[in-house]
Order: structure tokens, then C-alpha cells, then sequence
């Protein structure tokens, strides 16, 4: 079984992770914290065996312009191939939502951070079956809280999504999304960080769902990370947000 093999190896990549995590005890690794502003390029493709058959494939480039130390601009625009599995249903190929982001940091102390922001979410894909067929918009906060006795960052994440301009036929998004985030740098210049993730869907009467994903990455340069991420869904045989499995293969340039 696909999903259950996965499975296994997303568990046998965390207990890797936490093995050299203690390996690296009285090891001097230099600490980064994602939260900080700075201007960078990313491209990442990312693959989704999808709950009722078919897979959607998508490749994202992202641009981020730190503005200051306490803001920064961020966008998308991804190519999307989607493929339903369907009688009479082809692969379809074209450009899928762009995607903007404001993000600004509001408080700074040792330790702790506190950032907020607005996403938006355009109906730009060439075929709505690329993309969501709606505008959406998606406040958010998060925090960055260093844990020195354990060595590790957190990064308790909460989202709403709203839809404010919709196609004709498409239902409202109000989607509820929290992810606590854990971050850990490991010796060699690699690190690894733990995203589990719970969705409650307020537009199909409250129904929750969660998914969990793990990347492993490392400084392949001073400024350039590779990194890879598998993930699966952990509950909900319904809502569109959780998949059956899901691989990210991607990096990260830094402007510094």
C-alpha cells in the first residue's frame, strides 16, 4: 500500500533526524532562524497523489523582497499540471494562481518573535482546474520562539483563509489552519523541520482534517539550501486540503 509504505519512511527520516540531533549535543552548529527577513529566490517542485485518485504536480518559483529587517513582500506564480482521475478527463497543463504575500514583523525580543501578515491568493490560473477558481484572502500570525535548553525553534503558525470573489459554481473557502512548526539545525550544515497540520473547514459544516510533513535539508553553500519534503495526510477522507501523499523537492538562495 502506497500510502502506508510512506508512511514508513517519513517515520524512519524523523528518528534519522533526531539521532543526529543528538549527535550533535556539544557540537557548535550555527543557529538561523527562517523568520528573518532577507531578500531570496526559491523554486520547488512539489508532487500530490491526490484522495480519490489522480496526482497534481506543481512547479513554484518564489521570490521574497525583504524590504526591512521587519518587512518583507512575497510571490508566486506556480506551473500546474492536474490530472482527475476521470472517464474523459485528460492532464491538464497551464499556469496556476499567483500568489502575494505582505509580512511584517511586530515585535522582537530575545528569544521571541512575533510576525503577521496578509496573503492573497489571485484567480489567475489559465484553467480554473488549475487553480482554485476564486480570490482568497489569508491573514495570518505566527510566532519564532527560541528553546534553548532543547536546542530548537518553534513556529506556532495560524491561518484563515477567506474567499472574497468567486466563479459561478464554486463553493466559499473559510478555512481555519494551524500548524506548530519545529525547527532543528544539525551538524554539517544540515537541519531538518516538523510540519504537522490541522484544518477546520468552516464552509463544510466545521469537518477537520490533518496532515503532517518533514523536511530535510542542508547548506549546500553559504547562502543556498536543497532540501526535500515528504508528507501524507493523517485524517479526513474528505476535505481537499489533505492528500494521500506528497513530495517536495526544492532550494533556497539567500541575498546576504
Amino acid at each position: 500500500m502506497k500510502t502506508l509504505d510512506l508512511r514508513v519512511l517519513v517515520i524512519l527520516f524523523l528518528l534519522f533526524s533526531l539521532a543526529l540531533a543528538q549527535k550533535s549535543f556539544g557540537q557548535k552548529t550555527k543557529q538561523i532562524d527562517p523568520s528573518d527577513f532577507v531578500t531570496q529566490f526559491g523554486l520547488k517542485n512539489e508532487w500530490t497523489d491526490k484522495q480519490g485518485g489522480g496526482y497534481k504536480n506543481r512547479l513554484v518559483p518564489r521570490f521574497e523582497y525583504a524590504a526591512s529587517a521587519d518587512l518583507a513582500f512575497r510571490f508566486e506564480l506556480p506551473v500546474v499540471a492536474n490530472n482527475v482521475h476521470t472517464v474523459g478527463y485528460d492532464t491538464d497543463f497551464g499556469v496556476g494562481d499567483l500568489s502575494t504575500q505582505i509580512r511584517w514583523r511586530i515585535k522582537k525580543s530575545q528569544g521571541f518573535k512575533l510576525i503577521t501578515g496578509l496573503g492573497v491568493t489571485w484567480d489567475t490560473g489559465s484553467e480554473d482546474i488549475l487553480g482554485g477558481g476564486k480570490q482568497v484572502l489569508k491573514p495570518f500570525l505566527f510566532a519564532s520562539v527560541r528553546l534553548k535548553q532543547y536546542k530548537i525553534m518553534m513556529f506556532p503558525y495560524l491561518q484563515y483563509d477567506h474567499s472574497v470573489k468567486k466563479d459561478t459554481g464554486d463553493s466559499d473557502t473559510r478555512l481555519l489552519m494551524f500548524s506548530p512548526i519545529v525547527f532543528k539545525m544539525l551538524p554539517n550544515k544540515y537541519y531538518t523541520m516538523v510540519f504537522p497540520t490541522i484544518f477546520v473547514n468552516h464552509s463544510m459544516n466545521d469537518k477537520v482534517g490533518a496532515k503532517i510533513e518533514i523536511e530535510g535539508g542542508k547548506f549546500v553553500r553559504k547562502s543556498t539550501m536543497a532540501y526535500i519534503t515528504p508528507g501524507f495526510g493523517v485524517h479526513s477522507d474528505v476535505l481537499p486540503q489533505i492528500y494521500n501523499w506528497r513530495v517536495i523537492v526544492g532550494v533556497r538562495h539567500f541575498f546576504k
